[in-house]
């Protein structure tokens, strides 16, 4: 799991990858390679998110009682206007 404040002009994203893909896509002597990832959290505009910083916080767990599913939980701690959010997605 990785939170990224700073994608989408500070929009911010939510992004996983399974530990598979990681590994497979790893290139000896290369500092940067490409992984294919699935964006949990939505890139299109909004205006509370704007500088919001979704992503700067970033967690995984069992929030809802259902066991079949797994939570993300991502802060925005400049959510409308320094006002600050968290969101379970």
């Amino acid at each position: 799991v990785l939170g990224a404040p700073g994608g989408y002009f500070f929009l911010g994203l939510l992004a996983r990858a399974p530990i598979a893909t990681i590994v497979s896509s790893y290139r000896p002597g290369t500092l940067l390679w490409h992984v294919a990832s699935q964006s949990f959290s939505l890139d299109s505009y909004e205006p509370e998110y704007e500088d919001g910083y979704r992503g700067y916080s970033v967690a995984v767990g069992e929030f809802d009682g259902d066991l079949n599913t797994t939570e993300y939980v991502l802060g925005a701690p400049t959510w409308s206007w320094t006002l600050g959010a968290v969101e379970i997605l």
